[in-house]
């Protein structure tokens, strides 16, 4: 049942399923029951009324509200604003839903609505994907396009964003979830991580689409970041991405790409700093088809305690450290011996092909214009039968290796190339073969 007030003061009471549908005026709304209630507010840019009592399965529709790029905040008062001009604040005295539980999704056509589903946690819904950010909130989220896959327990925050027409989710507050899976599979799908992120995800997985850092902000899991191949990540100058604390190590995948721009990567931090315990990073892992690409650059940093490259049947693995203060360390891990960390591999043979008949993906590491790649424990280039790998180290590069050799074709086919002033240094020696 639907009723159509012209302007209205006082208290207006809506229950039972109905429908108040409001051209202007100023009243105290009470949602009396939570049987999929629904207030129409025709005017919601000049509502100063107070809503009472608004909880799960009502909804408010706020009309054909402009939708470019809208934001909110919420502090009592849900402001919403489009393109950074405020067009509706909404007074909703403290109901049933948790505070910093908001999200956006794409809604109905024609509507923007908001609405508390049947878990507790409001929704707003825009009927045209557009760019939506949360700001302030503890937990939250926002989204031109279906979150779907469910929640993270306890928490409220969706872990699956899905292929949409135009998905692009930005979380500008602290998201903190206990624990459950980020999964990113919308080939467009962008999450972008604007101040902290920590999180227990075991594993935040980026299988399509873009995960970007931007400054300052940090992505912390407890286990694993998983790049998939048709994933693009960005870590931009004074962003952190910061995995480890499991006591099995932990570790970042990459079968897509990498980009570390002058951000930070962290695998397996001990704690704050550059000390780690067991973490890894693999690029080119698995049997993806499209190529990975790990670039790290102006000034970027990375830590760990070993990385392999082209470790897949198909998946290629490339590195590259580039510019003057860029850093990639390989750092002795403290719990154990050094013969098995600080160390990078360049073409890894598979091991589940087969006894006898491994096959590795080409792998390819670039040193140049002035970064530095370090090494705590020993170096390799073309590792085991059937590997593939080939290091240059150029135009003011340097490539030190520390208390272990240096293998060009360590069993299989390696090459090292030191070209215009680059420079390579072993400090336990070095071993030249042919492969």
């Amino acid at each position: 049942m639907a009723s159509t007030i012209a302007a209205g003061t006082g208290l207006l009471t809506i229950g039972n399923g109905n429908t108040i549908e409001l051209a202007s005026g100023a009243p105290t709304i009470l949602f009396q029951d939570g049987k999929a209630d629904l207030l129409r507010l025709d005017q919601p840019g000049s509502f100063t009324g107070t809503i009472v009592g608004f909880n799960a399965g009502d909804t408010i529709d706020l009309g054909l509200l402009p939708v470019s790029s809208v934001s909110y905040g919420y502090n009592g008062v849900l402001t919403l604003s489009n393109a950074g001009t405020v067009v509706a604040r909404l007074n909703l005295l403290a109901g049933a839903y948790p505070v910093g539980s908001w999200q956006v999704v794409k809604g109905a056509a024609g509507g923007f609505l908001v609405s508390v589903g049947a878990d507790g946690h409001t929704r707003l819904s825009v009927a045209t994907p557009a760019p939506v950010t949360a700001s302030g909130q503890s937990g939250a989220y926002a989204a031109a396009a279906p979150w779907v896959g469910g929640t993270a327990p306890g928490t409220g925050i969706a872990t699956t964003l899905g292929p949409a027409a135009s998905p692009y989710v930005i979380a500008t507050g602290t998201v903190n979830a206990a624990s459950g899976a980020l999964l990113i599979t919308g080939a467009q799908g962008t999450l972008e991580v604007d101040r902290y992120m920590l999180a227990a995800w075991q594993p935040a997985v980026v299988a399509a689409g873009t995960l970007a850092v931007a400054a300052n902000a940090v992505l912390q899991s407890s286990g694993l970041v998983q790049l998939g191949p048709a994933a693009s990540t960005r870590v931009d100058r004074n962003g952190m991405i910061v995995v480890g604390g499991l006591a099995n190590g932990s570790a970042v995948t990459v079968e897509g790409t990498l980009l570390v721009n002058g951000g930070k990567v962290l695998a397996g931090p001990k704690q704050a700093g550059a000390t780690t315990t067991g973490g890894t990073i693999a690029i080119g892992l698995g049997d993806g088809a499209l190529p990975a690409v790990a670039t790290v650059q102006a000034g970027g940093q990375v830590y760990d305690t070993g990385t392999r490259l082209g470790a897949g049947p198909v998946s290629a693995g490339t590195l590259v450290v580039t510019g003057v203060g860029t850093n990639w360390s390989d750092l002795a891990d403290p719990t154990q011996t050094q013969n098995t960390t600080g160390t990078m591999l360049v073409g890894v043979p598979d091991p589940g092909i087969g006894a006898g008949t491994p096959v590795s993906s080409p792998a390819s590491l670039v040193v140049a214009q002035g970064a530095v790649l370090t090494e705590a424990g020993y170096a390799a280039i073309g590792v085991g039968p059937g590997s593939a790998g080939a290091a240059t180290v150029s135009a003011g590069g340097r490539w030190q290796v520390g208390a272990g050799a240096l293998s060009v074709g360590a069993g299989g086919s390696g090459s090292l190339a030191v070209l215009n002033g680059g420079t390579v240094a072993a400090g336990g020696g070095g071993s030249f073969l042919s492969g």
